[in-house]
């Protein structure tokens, strides 16, 4: 029996030395967000790249990436020795490890945290060695009479690799086949390849960038891709939740990769429940549940797999810590049960702690009744609907934990309609999957609904532990969601919804919503009218070139085949540029999905080098200039700017990962002093406050510019009035900057206060 009590602390461990330790920080934001309450402390503890541990505040955790601050953490945070680490971890009641790949799932960390006699969340050491390795999984596998594909391990310093790969290729008549590190997640270095030598290739590149010393060749699984979440009940059996199905064209050699999985793109599609026969969703579980016994594993976890187009199922990657960030599929299939992500993490953390005898803290519910209701609407068709849909879950989410506000979310879709959804149905990757679901959900809860009822008895789910109540989407015309509505939170990025259309209607309805309005945003969103207001409002130190963009269909342009290229992707409405196509470009080019009356051309330029590597900032003055963010919020009527954030790309332009997906792109705030001196940013800052306020400027604004380090002065590229608000947006990396510290919900809760509501 667990008994329960007011208060409790977690240490929960993130980073690692993986290349997924920016997924690692994503999942850990998530866990601290849902979980951490009045009555749960979170202690964040990261470790570096060389698995040393830090105590770190909840700011760093609100990090993009983690080398926004690993080069700074023996300055700004409390290192820990050995004996320093247990002594903390011993002082917490239970630990809950969110790092992922080597390190954190490999066993390593459990096997640290087994000899040490702490307590923590998830599988033991045993489990992770035998179920991370691939490789020994798939021979555990075929040994206890599973259906496997065949698979041959390479090893760094072998001789007889050559052969080892000639041979499969032949004996297996291989025509494709995947390459991957042996104990690697399941994402990062992962190649699909054609022929014996490119197999070669691409495993002497996992054991060159030290992925890896032990590398995995098998042959690429011709069917349809599932992943599915597997949870610990109450009385320590395992229950395999809804699978879900991951719909993608392998033509060219592509494979469901990193990008695919963490960044909104239409080049992959979820579907969950999985578009499977009942039997074979049924028979997934089944084995699903049973390696999850044969392993030994505890409290949760997430299985990869195929259904093979000879009707196998064949299970590839087994992930003892699954990725948490804010639409994982862990909280995707959650979500189906009535389950949001505060019911998920407690349902886990308290079944851990009652299985290790552990008493858990009492879970207060909030009273809604009195809070003024936010209507959050995001989505649209732009081409920036699915960073939209980022921000716009990410508000909701958050400002549910608020005393003040009860938010609702609210999908626009392609016709201007407005969608008032379940929480089941938000938590997909892009606005399509969520409309199709909205569209087809009266079909898709009758073929769930016995499956449902299954998995919840199966879990033991009390009605406490399962408190979103499915109901049937509703399509409303916008003026009738106005008209309901107290207040309107706009989530929207470009098109109607920066371009003072939006801002327009409501303004006509009387209706209060967060930003600028229609005058200022128009002037914004048309980028050479404000670079005529910025040239003739006499502040000294600020330009404006005639030409701008923001990061779709942005390119650095060599040479006339390059223009060609682009404009041919432009003109054929491509939704992106391949890699390659253009000259020094690595890696693919979002493009506008809309006609594009209009092309913009500016000199190119050139910014000093900043390389973060090996947890050290690498400066190299060339021009002078550098890429900076400035995050502005009224405060007492006034405009106040931020602390500027150092942005570094990786190639010439930031990509759309690197502006806001979590895990990718560096934000540094505030700049090193020893780049940008604190006298040359407070000028700056100076600088940003008298733009956004000659601008026009209303509740807050992001402006994104090239600062001169000695001098200060600004380059504008955009002023933007409704900036992202994904969840490690660098305004949330500013606010934490700030004296006293602006935490990220209560700087939401600023933005609907300086709208008057």
């Amino acid at each position: 029996m667990i008994f329960c009590k007011n208060f409790m602390k977690i240490a929960l461990l993130t980073g690692g030395p993986s290349l997924e330790r920016g997924i690692s920080l994503n999942s850990a934001r998530s866990v601290m967000d849902h979980l951490g309450n009045k009555n749960i402390e979170i202690v964040p503890i990261y470790f570096n790249q060389k698995k040393k541990a830090f105590k770190i505040s909840c700011a760093e955790l609100y990090s993009n990436n983690p080398s926004d601050f690993d080069f700074k953490l023996t300055q700004n945070s409390l290192s820990l020795s050995q004996k320093s680490l247990i002594k903390l971890l011993k002082s917490v009641d239970i630990v809950f490890p969110a790092i992922h790949g080597s390190f954190g799932e490999d066993g390593q960390i459990q096997t640290f945290l087994e000899k040490n006699e702490i307590p923590f969340v998830g599988s033991g050491s045993n489990a992770c060695k035998m179920a991370f390795d691939k490789h020994k999984a798939n021979e555990i596998l075929q040994e206890k009479g599973f259906f496997v594909l065949p698979s041959a391990l390479l090893k760094i310093y072998s001789k007889d690799n050559v052969k080892i790969v000639k041979e499969f290729f032949k004996n297996h008549q291989i025509n494709r086949a995947i390459v991957k590190p042996a104990t690697g997640g399941s994402s990062i270095g992962v190649f699909s390849v054609n022929i014996p030598e490119k197999a070669l290739e691409k495993a002497e590149l996992i054991f060159s960038k030290r992925m890896d010393t032990r590398v995995v060749l098998e042959p690429f699984a011709e069917g349809k891709e599932f992943t599915i979440i597997i949870l610990q009940n109450k009385f320590g059996m395992p229950v395999a939740l809804m699978p879900s199905e991951i719909e993608m064209t392998y033509h060219e050699g592509r494979i469901f990769d990193f990008r695919k999985k963490y960044l909104p793109t239409n080049q992959v599609k979820y579907h969950c429940p999985a578009r499977f026969l009942n039997e074979t969703i049924e028979k997934i579980q089944t084995r699903a549940k049973q390696l999850f016994s044969l392993f030994g594993m505890n409290d949760f976890a997430r299985f990869d797999g195929w259904l093979l187009s000879n009707g196998k199922i064949w299970f590839s990657d087994f992930n003892p810590v699954s990725g948490m960030e804010q639409n994982s599929f862990l909280f995707q299939q959650s979500s189906r049960l009535g389950m949001n992500h505060s019911d998920f993490l407690h349902y886990v953390v308290k079944n851990s702690c009652e299985r290790q005898k552990i008493n858990f803290a009492d879970i207060k519910k909030q009273n809604i009744k009195n809070k003024k209701p936010v209507s959050v609407i995001f989505g649209g068709n732009t081409s920036e609907r699915q960073v939209s849909l980022m921000s716009g879950t990410n508000v909701w989410l958050k400002l549910r934990k608020s005393e003040i506000y009860n938010p609702k979310p609210y999908l626009l879709d392609f016709e201007n309609n407005v969608w008032e959804l379940p929480y089941a149905l938000i938590l997909n990757h892009t606005v399509e999957e969520i409309i199709y679901n909205a569209q087809n959900a009266k079909v898709g809860q009758k073929s769930t609904e016995n499956m449902v009822k299954k998995i919840k008895a199966e879990l033991m789910l009390e009605d406490d532990e399962a408190t979103e109540l499915f109901f049937m989407p509703n399509k409303i015309p916008l003026k009738d969601f106005i008209k309901k509505s107290k207040f309107v939170f706009l989530g929207l990025h470009g098109g109607d919804g920066e371009n003072g259309n939006f801002q327009k209607i409501l303004t006509k309805n009387r209706m209060k919503f967060n930003g600028s309005d229609e005058k200022i945003s128009r002037i914004c969103m048309d980028k050479f009218t404000t670079g005529e207001l910025i040239r003739g409002s006499g502040i000294k130190r600020v330009n404006k070139p005639k030409d701008d963009g923001c990061s779709t269909g942005v390119v650095h342009l060599y040479r006339e085949t390059d223009l060609k290229n682009y404009l041919k992707y432009l003109i054929n409405k491509k939704s992106f540029i391949p890699a390659g196509i253009l000259f020094n470009q690595e890696s693919i080019v979002e493009m506008p999905n809309h006609a594009v009356k209009d092309i913009l051309f500016e000199k190119f330029i050139q910014t000093d080098i900043i390389r973060s590597k090996g947890n050290k900032l690498k400066y190299v003055r060339k021009s002078g200039w550098v890429e900076i963010t400035i995050g502005i919020l009224e405060i007492n009527k006034k405009l106040h700017a931020f602390n500027p954030s150092l942005t570094i790309a990786e190639d010439e332009v930031l990509s759309v990962e690197e502006k806001f997906q979590g895990g990718t792109g560096i934000n540094i705030t505030p700049p090193p002093t020893n780049i940008i001196k604190p006298k040359t940013i407070l000028k700056t800052r100076k600088f940003a406050e008298q733009l956004a306020t000659k601008v026009g400027i209303r509740g807050y604004a992001r402006i994104d510019a090239f600062m001169n380090v000695t001098t200060g002065a600004l380059i504008v590229i955009e002023v933007n009035t409704l900036p992202a608000l994904t969840p490690s947006t660098v305004l949330y990396h500013q606010a934490l900057a700030e004296n006293p510290q602006i935490f990220p919900l209560e700087l939401l809760e600023r933005i609907i206060k300086n709208a008057g509501y």
